[in-house]
């Protein structure tokens, strides 16, 4: 599946993405953030997705994240 024409390791992401019917990547890549949104699965900066998290407020749609995308969220925002 080539989507990232600029970086096409990315592809792997995309394609794990669309496998596991997710719904947003939140990324710091330069090359997928560029690409936005690819068939309704949105392509998120950090900063980004807890703007949206913070206006849904729908804190059920994370069940659970990694360590490190953990660690992440928390330099952005010290209440998460």
């Amino acid at each position: 599946m080539p989507v990232v024409d600029q970086d096409p390791a990315d592809n792997k992401f995309i394609e794990a993405a669309v496998a596991l019917i997710a719904k947003i990547i939140i990324s710091g890549d330069k090359d997928l953030l560029a690409l936005k949104e690819y068939f309704g699965l949105k392509i998120l900066s950090t900063a980004e997705f807890l703007s949206v998290f913070k206006s849904s407020g729908k804190k059920e749609i994370i069940t659970r994240l990694s360590g490190h995308m953990a660690r992440k969220l928390a330099r952005y925002d010290k209440n998460f």
